[in-house]
C-alpha cells in the first residue's frame, strides 16, 4: 500500500511538472510580445533560483532579459541583464545538450540588443538547435521549438 501511494504521487508530481513547463513555454511566447505578457512571465519565475532545475533557471534568465526591456533606468536594465545571462549560462553548463534551454538561449540571444554583447553562441546553437530538432518525437516540445525555428528563419 504504501508503495501504491508512494507512486500515485511521483505520477502527480511528474504531471505537476509538465504542465508548469508547458505553462513557461507559452508565457514565454508571450512575453517579448506585450508589457503583459512579459511581466506574467517575470511573475511566473519569481521563485526559481540558480539551485533550481537547470531548465527553470534557463526560464528564469529568460524571463529577466525580456523584462529588462520593459524597466526603466539603466542600472536596472544592466542588473536584469546580468542575472538572466549568468541564468541561462548556468544551465547550459548544467546541461548542455538540453535542447530547449539551447533554444531559449539561442531565442534570447538572436533577440538581444546588440549593446549587451550577448550573441556569442548563436551560430552553435542554431547548429544544434535544427540537428536536435529533427530527431524530436512528435509533441508538445516539437512543436514549442518548431514554431521558434519558423520565427527566426524569417527574421
Amino acid at each position: 500500500m504504501k508503495h501504491l501511494v508512494l507512486f500515485i504521487l511521483f505520477g502527480w508530481a511528474l504531471n505537476a511538472q509538465a504542465q508548469d513547463i508547458a505553462r513557461l513555454r507559452q508565457e514565454f511566447v508571450a512575453a517579448p510580445v506585450s508589457f503583459s505578457g512579459a511581466e506574467k512571465l517575470f511573475r511566473t519565475t519569481g521563485t526559481i533560483s540558480s539551485s533550481s532545475r537547470p531548465l527553470l533557471q534557463a526560464y528564469r534568465g529568460a524571463a529577466l532579459l525580456i523584462w529588462g526591456k520593459y524597466v526603466k533606468g539603466v542600472e536596472e536594465k544592466k542588473k536584469l541583464a546580468l542575472e538572466g545571462i549568468r541564468l541561462l549560462e548556468s544551465a547550459v553548463a548544467q546541461s548542455p545538450d538540453h535542447l530547449e534551454i539551447r533554444t531559449l538561449r539561442l531565442s534570447i540571444q538572436e533577440n538581444s540588443p546588440k549593446v549587451l554583447k550577448y550573441k556569442g553562441h548563436i551560430e552553435e546553437d542554431r547548429t544544434f538547435v535544427t540537428l536536435g530538432y529533427e530527431e524530436l518525437p512528435e509533441g508538445e516540445l516539437k512543436k514549442f521549438i518548431g514554431g521558434y525555428l519558423l520565427k527566426s528563419e524569417k527574421k
